[in-house]
């Protein structure tokens, strides 16, 4: 089965003072599609250490999601970091930048340069609309597999993320899941009384929580 990993970028991240709740979601996404889910990760906001998680993914995985980074200030660096990972130039789109631009005029307000950054993508991306935020995403496709970058605010990324995850293609799987609650007994009982259910089998995931 094909790999997909999840990059939640944010130093905030690393140290819990922001709590990373989007990889977890954005994993249970994928569940019924034919993808197995093996790590996610947190990463700093450097470019450095985030290219190369980027570059690492990119050779085992055949999705790779990136939630956060995409933000008008010098420490969101994801669209820089990818870029360098994947060996492209960063170019300026101008319809775009008027979008960002028409975004704050619509506020009353003028543009800080600082948004300048959000209107930069690589050649081989194509744009995913934000309509909840000035950060639109990215879907990049080639050498077979997919690479998304979302924002990190939920209320941003949540319907980015359900309109590209159908149009991915992804293969799908037969898929259900059954949850049983037990009370007063611990999980070494319960693996001695269904023991047989933890037998691995191809397509089954049996576990305790």
């Amino acid at each position: 089965m094909e790999r997909a990993e999840i990059l939640g970028v944010g130093t905030e991240l690393i140290y819990g003072e922001t709590l990373d709740t989007n990889t977890a979601e954005i994993a249970r996404a994928l569940k019924p599609y034919a993808l197995k889910v093996e790590r996610t990760l947190r990463i700093v906001d450097e470019v450095g250490p985030l290219a190369e998680a980027v570059r690492e993914a990119w050779g085992r995985a055949r999705l790779l999601v990136l939630s956060g980074g995409l933000g008008p200030t010098p420490d969101d660096v994801t669209r820089e970091a990818v870029a360098l990972a994947l060996g492209e130039p960063l170019e300026l789109d101008e319809e775009v930048l008027s979008e960002i631009r028409a975004l704050f005029q619509a506020r009353g307000r003028p543009m800080p340069e600082a948004n300048r950054k959000q209107a930069l993508k690589i050649p081989s991306a194509r744009w995913l609309k934000n309509p909840r935020g000035t950060a639109p995403g990215w879907w990049v496709r080639k050498e077979g597999k997919d690479l998304i970058l979302l924002p990190g605010p939920p209320s941003e990324w949540r319907p980015m993320w359900a309109e590209v995850l159908p149009a991915l293609g992804l293969p799908r799987r037969p898929y259900a899941e059954r949850v049983f609650k037990t009370w007063g007994i611990g999980e070494s009982e319960i693996v001695e009384r269904l023991g047989e259910l933890f037998v691995r089998e191809e397509g089954l995931e049996v576990g305790t929580y």
